[in-house]
């Protein structure tokens, strides 16, 4: 009896064990998801904010120019270019960026989910159905093959820990009346005789 406790204690402790590295693997999987997404945001908006910057550079001449009254009345119906070009110049880049990012970032990844949904449905029809479902036979087949092995070695451990249950099996109806005689199962007494 002592023994078969030991076992559901180290059982238990195993268990608990692998719970534990389940728990942490888990833990390690988001950890490293929310650091690569932060990574490839950071990259981004550092991507945006060079490009405002850039494109702030490109246009000092633009913003020169359009400082000259003669050029703006030449600009006629294209007076709103230097109007933005100046906007631009006093707006705030970091924002412009920001919003770059928010826009860019998709719950798929890096491409609208429809689109991502898309290629998975057009490979699924040009290659895909096969191969999954080979893998899915597959899969089946080391499930099926890995259940039937279990059951083997449990039925085949249970007989090698409890081999008296065959015995007690094979037991004769006299000795299980002499037991019966000798308690009273009603009262879970014994009888004396």
């Amino acid at each position: 009896m002592r023994a078969l406790r030991q076992n559901e204690t180290r059982a238990r402790r195993l268990d608990i064990l692998l719970c534990n590295i389940i728990f942490c693997a888990m833990c390690c999987s988001v950890a490293l998801a929310v650091i690569a997404f932060v990574a490839t945001r950071t990259h981004m908006f550092h991507r945006a904010f060079m490009l405002r910057q850039q494109n702030i550079v490109n246009n000092q001449w633009l913003v020169q120019q359009c400082k000259s009254p003669e050029f703006y009345s030449n600009m006629k119906q294209h007076s709103t270019l230097c109007d933005d070009v100046v906007l631009e110049q006093t707006d705030a880049l970091w924002l412009h960026a920001l919003r770059d990012v928010i826009d860019q970032t998709y719950l798929c990844g890096d491409m609208p989910c429809i689109n991502r949904i898309e290629q998975i449905v057009v490979w699924v029809f040009a290659k895909g159905v096969l191969l999954l479902a080979f893998i899915a036979a597959s899969f089946l087949f080391v499930f099926l093959l890995a259940v039937y092995i279990h059951r083997q070695l449990y039925a085949r451990s249970r007989y090698l820990r409890y081999p008296q249950n065959d015995q007690i099996m094979s037991c004769q109806y006299a000795v299980l009346q002499e037991l019966e005689e000798e308690h009273d199962f009603n009262t879970k007494k014994r009888l004396r005789v």
